[in-house]
């Protein structure tokens, strides 16, 4: 009964658990294939073992064949109040009932329970956790007692007034308790599945949150990408630009090389033609020197000769002079 597991909140809902199954009868209608009418039919022609042929013959007890006075419990108790929260959650539960096993269950006796898991465990159990009901061997049954309610009965004390029914009440009793248990593990995987829920629905908001988040961080960095991209074809063409003005710098240097070359050459040209120039003409200065020399010389022998003809020239001039005076005496005299 635990391991049924709970469908999809998107799947569609089975129906409910047929009531003909349980043996239950819908008003104004009896099911003869049902439990109940089973065990009525078997309680009615079946004898206890052991028993005479007189005892076999006379008929059932009014417990037996459901006339008793005495107010009897029905095989699944009426829900009470505390049920509603039961018929709440059928309108969510999806699973199937197995009508199989819990009649192997009941066959099977209360002393087959065992304890049971925890809620999640039993939860999610599947059809393995029923090996031990499913590969246990069933019960001999006798023609006469095909249920074994004789053996039963006569175990309890000989009580053969009380019918079938009797044994039946603890695995009611279990079945009753074990509807507890599962209720308050449904309650709790409720309570799980709507905190899983929560989680879901908040990691899913944070994952949405990390895409939008993501997805800008994305936009941010292709921006930065392309801005680089941007400045790096920049930083190329004013590489190729300095490159170039490089080349040409270089070429300049080497015309300019080659001028300082041709300067220092010509500068010692220069230098060689200079210095044959200035010695020609300190030989020139010293000839013209020379010939000053000579016609200083010269010049001072003419101007002693240019003295001596004046003084010469005035001794005549003075003689002249004189020979006037002498003319001019003679003239004045006879």
């Amino acid at each position: 009964m635990a391991g049924h597991n709970r469908a999809p909140a998107g799947a569609p809902r089975s129906p409910s658990p047929n009531p003909h199954l349980w043996g239950g009868e819908e008003p104004g209608e009896a099911n003869p294939f049902s439990f109940r009418e089973f065990v009525r039919s078997q309680g009615r022609g079946a004898a206890p073992r052991g028993a005479s042929p007189k005892a076999a013959a006379a008929p059932p007890p009014p417990e037996a064949s459901g006339l008793s006075l005495r107010p009897q419990e029905p095989f699944f108790p009426p829900p009470s109040a505390g049920d509603t929260l039961l018929d709440e959650e059928d309108a969510e539960w999806s699973g199937c009932y197995q009508p199989a096993a819990v009649e192997q269950a009941h066959l099977a006796g209360p002393g087959s329970a065992s304890p049971g898991p925890s809620a999640l465990e039993s939860f999610y159990c599947d059809r393995t956790d029923w090996s031990g009901l499913e590969d246990s061997a069933p019960w001999p049954l006798d023609e006469s007692d095909p249920l074994g309610y004789a053996d039963q009965s006569l175990a309890s004390g000989g009580e053969a007034g009380e019918g079938p029914y009797h044994p039946l009440q603890p695995a009611c009793r279990e079945l009753q308790e074990e509807n507890a248990r599962l209720r308050s593990k449904i309650n709790q995987l409720h309570v799980f599945s709507e905190t899983q829920t929560d989680k879901v629905k908040t990691l899913e908001k944070k994952l949405e949150e990390n895409k939008i988040k993501e997805q800008k961080e994305a936009w941010d960095l292709e921006a930065m990408v392309q801005h680089v991209e941007q400045n790096l074809q920049l930083m190329t063409k004013r590489a190729v630009k300095a490159e170039n003005n490089v080349i040409k710098l270089k070429q300049e240097n080497a015309l300019l090389q080659v001028q300082l070359k041709n300067y220092k050459t010509e500068n010692e040209t220069l230098k060689t033609g200079q210095s044959a120039s200035l010695a020609v003409v300190k030989q020139n200065a010293d000839i013209a020197l020379q010939n000053l020399l000579r016609v200083i010389t010269n010049s001072r022998s003419s101007i002693k000769q240019l003295v001596s003809g004046a003084e010469s020239l005035q001794v005549v001039a003075e003689l002249l002079k004189s020979i006037d005076r002498i003319s001019e005496i003679s003239d004045d005299g006879p």
